[in-house]
């Protein structure tokens, strides 16, 4: 049952991430946003306090580590995506939901992209965003995401395999 709950939670923090800064890439004038999101996380941050550690710790919530793998960071809304998946998860991680973010860009190169998201999985992820460079060529390393129990999103361009194929969310 924890795990099924954990699960749901890992699902709703990654679907609002993914539509936030996929919705505010459309936007004219991201500057407000950004300073309205950063205004709601600092409070939230503040709020911890050494008092409340304890009590985290005696509900033995996992904090989720989340990892990106973009292509090209040259385009201008893939620019804007990162900073706001940056801006998203700095909101998640005042509420406690969330501990570390990596990001790496890959450029052109589908080996480096495979590379670098190996690299992530051996990072102790749990969310694993993927921006893709190949429909094909990172199959192999979904799946290895997948079996190691990392909850993957392809987004911006799909992939031949779909994840439904790989027994997403198979309980361990």
């Amino acid at each position: 049952m924890k795990k099924s709950l954990l699960w749901l939670v890992v699902l709703v923090v990654t679907v609002s991430m993914v539509a936030t800064f996929s919705l505010n890439g459309c936007k004219k004038e991201a500057a407000p946003a950004e300073e309205e999101v950063t205004k709601e996380a600092a409070p939230a941050e503040e709020e911890v306090t050494e008092e409340a550690a304890p009590a985290e710790e005696e509900v033995a919530v996992k904090k989720f580590n989340v990892g990106l793998s973009n292509g090209l960071i040259t385009h201008s809304w893939r620019t804007q995506m990162t900073a706001d998946l940056v801006l998203e998860f700095g909101y998640y991680k005042g509420k406690g939901i969330v501990d570390k973010l990596s990001i790496q860009h890959a450029g052109y190169d589908v080996d480096v992209q495979i590379s670098q998201i190996r690299n992530l999985i051996n990072s102790d992820i749990d969310l694993l965003l993927i921006n893709p460079n190949s429909l094909s060529a990172l199959d192999p390393v979904i799946e290895e995401a997948v079996e190691k129990g990392i909850l993957v999103f392809a987004f911006d361009q799909s992939v031949t395999r779909s994840l439904s194929e790989i027994s997403l969310l198979k309980p361990t």
